[in-house]
This record gives structure tokens, C-alpha cells and sequence, in this order.
């Protein structure tokens, strides 16, 4: 017997979980007649840690029984749980990067010309004529440039 299943065979680390290690076991049993003076060498093929998320019963890797370079027997290794992806988001700080690589976030403000609501693009400023986009789809021309427009439509 060279290997049993389902029997814990090494602990991984895992990053970008709260889970420290993911355990890995194998997943059949490893059978070989040996006669006496035979060295069996084993080589794993594992990672050596893992990203989260990670679902359980995946294939992690391979252990491979060797006898004078010949393979004489094989099983894969498994993941033995689920491990969930448990990074926090981009918090404050990185919000406020991306609002400043993406520009200005859209402002609204009330037209008293057309009655309805204005979105202003981003980059621009209230206060000068320019890009600015109506709420209702009709309002706008294709260069988007607001014309004012009767309340009633």
C-alpha cells in the first residue's frame, strides 16, 4: 500500500481568504507489490499556495509513486472544503481614486426652461453652456447641446 484514500495529506495556504490553509487529501488508494530492497520514490505536484475562492473536492494536484523512474501509481489531490473569497472591497480610498481617474461623477440640476431634469456631463460646469443632456431622450440634438424646450414637451 502506498497510499490510502481520502486520508489528509498536506495543508495549503490560501491567500485572499480569512482561511489561513485549505487541506488536501487524496483521492484513491495506491496499490503496489514491492519486493524487499525496492525504493519507491513519491513526487507531488502541488502548488505551493493557493487564491481564493477555492471549491472543495477540485483537483488540486498529483502524487506520482515512481520505481526506477518507471510510474508505477497515481492520485490526484484534493481540495477538502470550500474556501470563499473574503478580500474586502476597494474601500474609501480607492473610491476616491477611481472617481478621480474617471472624472467628475454626472450632476443633475431642474431646468426652469424645459421643466424637467438636466444631466450635466462629466467635466463640464454648470455655470457655462456646453455638453449638457436632457432627462428625456427627445431633448437632446446629436452634437449634445441642449435646446430649451416648452414644458409641454
Amino acid at each position: 500500500m502506498l497510499a490510502l484514500a481520502n486520508r489528509t495529506f498536506r495543508m495549503l495556504p490560501v491567500t485572499g481568504s480569512l482561511n489561513r490553509f485549505v487541506p488536501v487529501y487524496t483521492a484513491s488508494d495506491v496499490y503496489y507489490p514491492l519486493t524487499e530492497g525496492e525504493l519507491v520514490r513519491a513526487r507531488v505536484e502541488l502548488p505551493e499556495r493557493v487564491e481564493a475562492p477555492i471549491q472543495g473536492g477540485t483537483i488540486a494536484g498529483r502524487l506520482l509513486f515512481t520505481l526506477d523512474g518507471a510510474v508505477i501509481g497515481e492520485t490526484y489531490l484534493l481540495y477538502a472544503g470550500d474556501v470563499a473569497d473574503d478580500r474586502a472591497g476597494r474601500g474609501l480610498f480607492g473610491r476616491v481614486l477611481d472617481w478621480f481617474r474617471a472624472g467628475r461623477p454626472t450632476r443633475w440640476r431642474r431646468s426652469a426652461a424645459a421643466g424637467s431634469l438636466i444631466r450635466i456631463c462629466k467635466g463640464e460646469r454648470p455655470w457655462k453652456s456646453g455638453c449638457r443632456k436632457s432627462f428625456r431622450p427627445t431633448a437632446c440634438p446629436p452634437g449634445g447641446r441642449r435646446r430649451a424646450i416648452s414644458p409641454g414637451g
